[in-house]
């Protein structure tokens, strides 16, 4: 089988995957075929070394506790589970990322079928962790409690949990998620300077705090004069022995019964996991693009640049870009996730696609492009006709990935397709082995469904040609010039 492993401490480029042998299960153990496995930001620290002194690892180690799958085999003595059951839940041997993994029976709980597979592979440990933390500051109905970090993995479940407890929540996040925040009831302040302030106006007293992030959060409570004892952190336990407040977390809520009643809740419609878009993880090491970072980084929120494709000559170079006719017309806008600089001045960020865009001009002056653009908004999509175009693309694209499997030799699989037209068109567009005017043409219809009905007929034509013929596709060379970008 295929696992995820390190045999030293070091960024991403550490990770391989490699061949090893499918475990089998012992005695109250079952063995699971992974369908989702997280990756948690502790986990990420731990393959960097940086948790050496408290959670070393043995090297080579594998990677993530998070998992959702089929059970596959039992061992000795299980009772709650047989072969074929799905199931959501962790591991405590770093080992998740993989095609089996052996769990403890205690440590699994039936996925619900309302539960998509992405939500269910993500759920322990930010599940357990906001569930912990709700629980550790005692919270009633009346209450006010504020949560730092409110829109990320655990404080998007923290905030919906303590709504259910009957508090009153305000969301620290920036103002790029106080839409999201606001639709569920919670109370969204920026964070920054004057963040006290704001908080003050938004509820006069403040009864719990739930820090998610860290920096001088704790102190934060304190000085709104919040009780230690309903003060919990995931992130400063120093401050544990420093002022006395609490530290739960997952370690204080992982267990079969608190996945079972999360995924219960998302199975009924009670409690949302927010899954990102379309992430695109980049490095940046120009001196033009770390300028572009920088200054993205110096502005307000939401942190978003523009991507758009070159139709004609290089990106660098006597080549280079040359006004509007290099480009294509159409582009979309990346907004800024996640930012690490390292020591020698280069990034890594993560974006997200969030919005199309029409190029109307260009300024050539700077160290790296700006262009004037309109931005563009989707065309109104009528739910009957939307959800018939849906189920066939998700039966055309499943063919097509079946062909693709079949003429590349290698394993190719999306377990659960959203159901959202836009989205679905959008992946598709994506993933489906095309040529740049044709990826171009899709982003730039503005209509959903004749989106859909483009691909439709793309999904068609490619399936047809993978399994009739032995060559492999490439892009048409013959009447557009050659771009090595």
């Amino acid at each position: 089988m295929k696992a995820v492993r390190f045999d030293e401490y070091g960024d991403v480029d550490v990770l391989k995957v490699v061949d090893v042998p499918v475990p089998a299960p012992g005695p109250g153990q079952v063995l699971v075929q992974v369908k989702a496995a997280g990756i948690n930001p502790g986990e990420a620290k731990i393959r960097a070394g940086l948790m050496h002194a408290r959670w070393p690892a043995t090297f080579p180690s594998g990677q993530g506790s998070d998992l959702a799958g089929v059970v596959a085999q039992t061992g000795p003595g299980v009772t709650g589970f047989a072969a074929g059951d799905e199931v959501i839940g962790y591991t405590d041997n770093r080992a998740s990322q993989a095609e089996y993994v052996v769990v403890d029976e205690h440590n699994l709980t039936a996925k619900p079928a309302g539960v998509p597979w992405e939500v269910a592979g993500a759920l322990n440990v930010v599940g357990a962790t906001a569930f912990a933390a709700v629980r550790a500051v005692a919270l009633t109905a009346g209450d006010t409690v504020v949560v730092s970090g409110a829109a990320g993995g655990v404080g998007s479940l923290a905030v919906q949990l303590a709504r259910r407890a009957g508090a009153t929540v305000i969301g620290i996040a920036s103002e790029a998620n106080h839409e999201w925040l606001a639709g569920h009831g919670v109370i969204p302040v920026s964070y920054g300077d004057g963040v006290a302030d704001r908080i003050r106006q938004a509820a006069g007293k403040v009864d719990a705090f739930i820090d998610t992030f860290g920096a001088d959060y704790v102190e934060l409570a304190l000085d709104l004069g919040v009780a230690p004892s309903r003060i919990d952190t995931i992130v400063r336990f120093d401050a544990v022995a420093g002022h006395g407040v609490k530290a739960e977390g997952n370690a204080a809520g992982a267990s079969a019964r608190t996945l079972a009643e999360l995924a219960g809740l998302i199975a009924d419609g009670q409690l949302e996991l927010p899954i990102p878009g379309m992430l695109l993880p980049l490095h940046i090491f120009e001196e033009r693009y770390r300028q572009l970072v920088q200054d993205l980084l110096e502005g307000p929120e939401p942190r978003r640049f523009g991507v758009i494709a070159i139709r004609k000559g290089r990106e660098t170079g006597i080549d280079g870009v040359n006004g509007l006719q290099s480009l294509y017309e159409i582009g979309c806008t990346a907004t800024l996730r996640r930012v690490d600089r390292r020591d020698d001045g280069r990034y890594n960020i993560v974006t997200i696609g969030t919005q199309r865009f029409r190029l109307h001009g260009l300024d050539e002056m700077r160290p790296y492009l700006r262009g004037e653009v309109e931005m563009l908004a989707e065309e109104p999509v009528d739910p009957a006709s939307a959800d018939a175009a849906v189920r066939v693309i998700q039966a055309a694209f499943r063919e097509y990935l079946d062909a693709l499997t079949e003429w590349g030799g290698a394993t190719v699989r999306i377990e659960d397709l959203p159901d959202e037209p836009g989205l679905l068109s959008f992946i598709v567009a994506a993933a489906m082995v095309i040529d740049l005017p044709q990826r171009q043409a899709l982003l730039a219809e503005s209509g959903t469904l004749r989106r859909l009905a483009m691909q439709r007929a793309l999904l068609s034509r490619e399936t047809a040609m993978l399994r009739t013929t032995t060559s492999r596709p490439v892009p048409d060379l013959r009447n557009t010039p050659y771009s090595p970008n």
